[in-house]
């Protein structure tokens, strides 16, 4: 009997299917508590900048604290998308958009520096929980006020933040009624579908790790066997993103996180040490990643074929086939140095460890604080 994997305590009255068994599995990322199938596009991009704004915060958590300032940066911006998250199905999603636009340029998400020094988590989660009540009673009352209405649909016109226009386009995308997934109809495929995007996917990200390196020019720069690697996965990343029917991009943000939670690094910020033959501290027996992350492409191609019933890949993939810290050995000390740092430089969030981004401290970024940059991966 074949088996498919029931996540945590995800739809736990769903009915058990008939010709399988099922296992309770851990979530590695979470895409919330909806069927695959009804799940729109715009839900999806919310979880998914959700889960890398969380993956990044606990790399800096790990760093600094979690009661750090620039750790509970990052929580401010996950709180914005929390609140997102509550209102994107709402019929007037796009004022509660434009209230959430304000309430940042307001400073109203800028709270890391309340909760800066504070080492109890509990303590850190009741404080923004009352905070966001507030910011939740106060859109409420906006949005049905008639005079308020008709000011919040000039704010949506011109939203002034990067996160309220990443929003802005997230509402805009909600009202086309846009599915995340087209290929799970069954509910065996709903399931495994489920399983892969919040589980196996992100457990196979580090695979994936040379898509990163995604400018024509720096692709070409590499030597021929890591260019071989990166159209191998480009390959494996296609099969996936066809096999679901799922997004391209959503794609990339779940292999992004997962390579974030594992590794506690951007994978820029891992290929560029690649590059120049560094050890990254933090990151652990590197070999064992990459092993157990072609175990895990291995099942998500298992279960494509079977529960999917599609055609195996064309080619075959091996371990050997994975990134590996020798891909870049025989470069030139000049050509490493130059192209460590061009892929580098292609990062849209630099490291965690570093104050370059977020962190919730005064100046002109004050009232937009944490994770600003993640809304370029959208």
């Amino acid at each position: 009997m074949s088996k498919l994997e029931r996540i945590g305590n995800d739809k736990p009255e769903l009915p058990q299917v008939e010709g399988y068994t099922t296992k309770a599995v851990q979530k590695v990322i979470s895409l919330g508590n909806k069927d695959i199938s009804e799940m729109s596009e715009a839900e999806m991009d919310l979880y998914i900048a959700r889960e890398r704004l969380k993956a990044e915060r606990d790399a800096v958590a790990k760093i600094r604290g979690i009661g750090s300032l620039k750790t509970q940066g990052y929580q401010d911006s996950v709180d914005t998308i929390e609140d997102a998250i509550q209102v994107i199905n709402d019929p007037d999603a796009d004022l509660h958009i434009a209230c959430i636009d304000e309430h940042i340029t307001q400073g109203r998400y800028s709270n890391a520096r309340f909760m800066n020094g504070i080492g109890d988590s509990n303590t850190i989660f009741e404080k923004r929980r009352a905070i966001a009540l507030g910011r939740a009673k106060d859109r409420e009352a906006a949005v049905g006020d008639i005079g308020k209405r008709k000011k919040l649909k000039e704010v949506v016109k011109n939203v002034k933040t990067k996160t309220g226009k990443f929003l802005k386009k997230v509402a805009e995308k909600a009202k086309t009624g846009a599915k995340a997934v087209v290929k799970a109809v069954t509910l065996p495929q709903r399931l495994v579908a489920k399983a892969i995007l919040e589980v196996t996917l992100p457990k196979a990200a580090p695979f994936f790790l040379y898509l990163f390196i995604n400018d024509a020019a720096l692709i070409a720069k590499l030597p021929e066997k890591a260019r071989k690697k990166r159209k191998k996965a480009e390959k494996m990343a296609d099969f996936i993103v066809n096999g679901i029917g799922m997004k391209r991009n959503h794609f990339m943000g779940i292999v992004r996180t997962g390579i974030i939670k594992q590794m506690g690094k951007s994978p820029e910020t891992i290929i560029a040490a690649q590059i120049g033959g560094k050890k990254l501290s933090g990151i652990g027996d590197i070999g064992n990643i990459y092993g157990a992350a072609f175990t895990a492409l291995i099942e998500i191609i298992g279960k494509l074929v079977s529960i999917f019933k599609k055609k195996k890949p064309d080619e075959d993939v091996t371990a050997a086939d994975g990134p590996s810290p020798d891909d870049f050995a025989g470069m030139s000390e000049k050509d490493t140095k130059t192209l460590a740092s061009d892929v580098k430089k292609q990062s849209d969030n630099q490291d965690f460890d570093k104050d370059t981004e977020g962190g919730g401290g005064s100046g002109k970024d004050h009232n937009e604080s944490g994770g600003r940059k993640v809304w370029k991966s959208f």
